[in-house]
């Protein structure tokens, strides 16, 4: 397994190598002082590796060996017994290998903390590997309690999803590797506690198989095992399907996970192959943001907003904070809110309908008072490999990867790109300068900003359209600012989006009365309005 870790060479011809002794060599006089030797030859090999080479894990392999020759040279067989016992000189040259070790342990070097922490366990009667142990374990609960918080949430700011798993998956393979090595799991019951939240959040993150893009499907593997090791009941189960096949989604974990302690929040529409995560962290002034189908990121980095008055940018006023996180059997509505100086505040929602497999991201900025003309933009970006499709006559995005995979609407703005108006929206391929930009402009103290994400792709390949409704409130209809209502049609399907601007009352959209702040819900056949999301 340590040999798999390193890049093809002469490192890992070596760690193969020293696999042969360790599993079958060594029972024989002429076989130990074979595997002898070159247990010696590997430790001046490692003992000379420069900084940034994978000597940790060639040590920790050689931890292994070293363990080997001394449990055979006392005549017994591993695991049973103190294998430190009569300590050779093989062990003293592998603790000067492994020394410098404790101070790459101490920045957050996994490798280096895995490679202690088996050494210690492989060689519990050597009191330097027992001081080795206890900074090893200091180090490792010192990186959980600084890259996840109690409530599970993962990852520095800024980091896409890959990069967060792994983080997890890192903390797994150390437990794996020391368990394997007869060691009891490295932390104590507080970083037990934020492993296993973090290890909940990790698989809320994953795809299909718990693969994800970027991710080292070996790390990973090991995340899933020690997750069925020592997590919750319904992790184990989520875990379990993910390693074996698919199971019974009500054993499974939620599809939502809001945490507002770490300004985190990852919500799915399901457990199968086809399902949608979408994965936000508000934590910076531009809120990093994923919407994942299946196995692809289609859309990931930081959500930016702008917002002006007669031209001059409006300032914030503090962080982002989440307002509300509201699940219910047919999808999950989530609201940030950030205040503006000067009173008013950007309202920011995630809307996830699961069974439709829609996402609806909508910015509401919301002024007392507005002295000129009020202007929204806003930018989502887009991960590499991610391909835009623009129709000549009308104004959807389609992205994809060479094929469409979703469709992107603006419904504040008007289908067809030959009416104008206020207002603009543009796509561009890349990490780098590309995008989805939305700009528009209002006439009153409010603006209600939405992107409608469909990621069904055989729907978005039938008829699409959409249309800004009228919304009346007692025989008067209002104006853009009070209240919003627009019809989108996929296919055969239609939805219906109500969001009220200013104080919710009874009010009548489509031939269908409403009296709360958002509405989001399917239209039948006959007209009627079923109402899979509503909020007060």
């Amino acid at each position: 397994m340590l040999a798999e870790r390193l890049p093809a060479g002469d490192d890992r011809r070596r760690l193969r190598r020293l696999a042969v002794g360790v599993d079958g060599g060594g029972r024989r006089g002429r076989d130990l002082a074979w595997l002898t030797t070159v247990v010696g030859d590997g430790l001046d090999v490692a003992g000379a590796m420069p900084p940034g080479s994978p000597r940790w894990i060639t040590s920790e392999a050689l931890a292994w060996a070293v363990a080997r020759v001394v449990t055979v040279g006392a005549g017994s067989r591993p695991p049973g017994g103190d294998r430190s016992a009569g300590a050779t000189p093989l062990v003293e040259r592998l603790i000067g290998v492994i020394t410098p070790a404790a101070e790459a342990a101490a920045s957050g070097d996994a490798s280096a903390i895995s490679c202690l922490l088996v050494a210690a366990a492989l060689l519990p009667g050597n009191d330097r590997c027992r001081r080795f142990e206890a900074q090893a374990r200091e180090a490792l609960e010192a990186d959980i309690d600084r890259l996840a918080t109690a409530d599970g949430a993962i990852g520095p700011v800024g980091a896409d999803s890959a990069a967060r798993v792994a983080g997890v998956a890192r903390w797994a393979a150390v437990l794996d590797a020391v368990v394997a090595a007869g060691g009891d799991p490295p932390w104590s019951g507080r970083s037990r506690a934020r492993f296993r939240a973090a290890g909940e959040t990790a698989l809320m993150l994953l795809g299909p198989g718990g693969e994800w893009p970027g991710a080292d499907r070996r790390a990973i593997g090991a995340l899933l095992a020690a997750i069925e090791r020592d997590g919750g009941r319904r992790a184990r189960d989520t875990a379990r399907q993910m390693r074996r096949g698919p199971g019974d989604d009500a054993r499974l974990l939620r599809r939502e996970r809001g945490l507002a302690e770490g300004c985190q929040a990852v919500i799915r529409s399901g457990w199968d192959a086809a399902d949608v995560r979408v994965f936000i962290d508000w934590r910076a002034a531009s809120p990093w943001l994923e919407v994942a189908v299946g196995r692809r990121c289609l859309v990931g980095g930081p959500w930016s907003v702008q917002a002006t008055v007669g031209g001059v940018p409006l300032a914030t006023d503090g962080p982002w904070r989440m307002s509300s996180c509201e699940p219910c059997r047919h999808g999950t509505f989530l609201e940030v809110v950030q205040p503006l100086v000067g009173g008013g505040e950007i309202q920011r929602q995630i809307v996830v309908m699961a069974a439709d497999r829609v996402v609806l991201l909508a910015d509401a900025l919301i002024l007392p008072a507005a002295a000129g003309v009020l202007a929204y933009e806003g930018h989502l970006s887009l991960p590499d490999g991610v391909t835009v499709t623009a129709p000549a006559e009308t104004r959807e995005r389609l992205l994809g990867d060479g094929r469409p995979r979703c469709a992107v609407l603006p419904l504040a703005l008007g289908e067809w790109t030959a009416a104008g108006g206020p207002g603009s929206f543009t796509a561009a391929a890349g990490a780098t300068g590309g995008g989805l930009h939305l700009r528009q402009v209002g006439a009153g103290q409010r603006i209600y900003a939405p992107l409608w994400i469909d990621c069904d792709p055989r729907r978005s390949r039938g008829p699409l359209t959409w249309r800004q409704l009228t919304v009346a409130d007692t025989r008067r209809i209002l104006d853009r600012h009070e209240a919003a209502g627009f019809r989108v049609q996929a296919g055969l399907d239609q939805w219906l989006v109500y969001r009220a601007l200013d104080e919710p009352r009874n009010r009548t959209l489509l031939g269908c009365n409403v009296a709360c702040e958002f509405v989001l819900g399917r239209i039948k056949p006959r007209g009627r309005v079923g109402r899979s999301i509503e909020i007060e």
